[in-house]
């Protein structure tokens, strides 16, 4: 653990930048309403909902499935029991 702290002292690097890079003009801001402009339309059409309900149930299917013990009950026993 003291080796993990050591090295969070470690000073930051030091980054060389490329002339090319230090002349760059910076990028221009536009508006969000532009940006927002060419976002294409919704592409949840009323027709797709069966398809994402369908996927959400099986993905919490899933989910349920892993929630489940790992390990069967007769070997849970035995673990329980210990080794002998």
């Amino acid at each position: 653990m003291a080796v993990s702290l050591i090295a969070g002292c470690d000073p930051f690097p030091a980054f060389e930048v490329s002339e090319s890079a230090r002349a760059a003009a910076y990028p221009a801001l536009v508006p969000v309403e532009e940006i927002v402009s060419q976002v294409p339309a919704e592409a949840i059409a009323p027709e797709t909902s069966p398809d994402l309900a369908a996927r959400a149930a099986r993905l919490k299917a899933r989910a349920a499935r892993l929630k489940g013990s790992v390990v069967d009950a007769e070997t849970q026993k035995r673990m329980q029991t210990g080794v002998k």
